[in-house]
C-alpha cells in the first residue's frame, strides 16, 4: 500500500499539483509518507482498513488527486424495461427527479 501511495504522490508531482493542492501540501504528504515508512508501517494493507490514521489520511488525499473518469450516460433511445431500480429519497428533491426519469425510461421502481 505504501508503494502505491508513493507512486500516486510521484505521479501527482510529475504532472504538477492541481490548483486545489498547492506544492507545499504535496511536499508535506511526501514527508508524512516517508515518516510512515520509517516507522515500519506495513507495505501491504487491506484496501478497506488502515492500521494508521496517517495512511488512511494519505490514501484519502491521494484519491482526490486521481483524475475522475466520466461514467457515461444513457443514449436517447435506451430503455430500462424489465429492470428494477431502488432509489432512496425518491419522495423529494434529486431522488424524486431520478425516480421519475427512471420510470419514464420504463424501469420498475422499488
Amino acid at each position: 500500500m505504501l508503494s502505491r501511495l508513493g507512486s500516486l504522490l510521484a505521479a501527482a508531482r510529475a504532472r504538477g499539483a492541481p490548483s486545489a493542492l498547492p506544492p507545499e501540501v504535496l511536499s508535506r504528504l511526501g514527508s508524512l509518507l516517508a515518516a510512515a515508512r520509517a516507522h515500519g508501517a506495513p507495505s501491504a494493507l487491506p484496501p478497506a482498513r488502515y492500521d494508521s490514521a496517517v495512511l488512511a489520511t494519505l490514501s484519502g488525499v491521494l484519491d482526490r488527486l486521481r483524475p475522475a473518469h466520466p461514467i457515461g450516460a444513457l443514449a436517447p433511445g435506451d430503455r430500462l424495461d424489465g429492470r428494477r431500480c431502488l432509489v432512496t429519497g425518491a419522495n423529494v428533491g434529486l431522488g424524486r427527479a431520478v425516480a421519475l426519469e427512471l420510470a419514464r425510461l420504463g424501469a420498475d421502481l422499488i
